[in-house]
């Protein structure tokens, strides 16, 4: 099998299921990146703590959109 969000092959072992593969390669923008592509769209350039800021915020909050 192949995730076609980031390209990742995988082998289903026993008593694994399609719908699990599936679920480990669901990819989702989080708070984070939200926020860091409003502020590219607007013409700021990222910094360390803006990394760090995202980092961050997509801990707090991961799943926010799904790609």
């Amino acid at each position: 099998m192949r995730c076609t969000g980031c390209g990742v092959e995988g082998i289903l072992e026993h008593g694994s299921t399609v719908h699990e593969f599936a679920v480990q390669h669901q990819h989702y923008y989080g708070a984070g990146d939200v926020v860091a592509g409003v502020t590219r769209a607007l013409g700021v350039k990222p910094c360390t703590p803006c990394e760090a800021r995202q980092q961050a915020m997509n801990r707090w909050m991961p799943r926010l959109f799904r790609r």
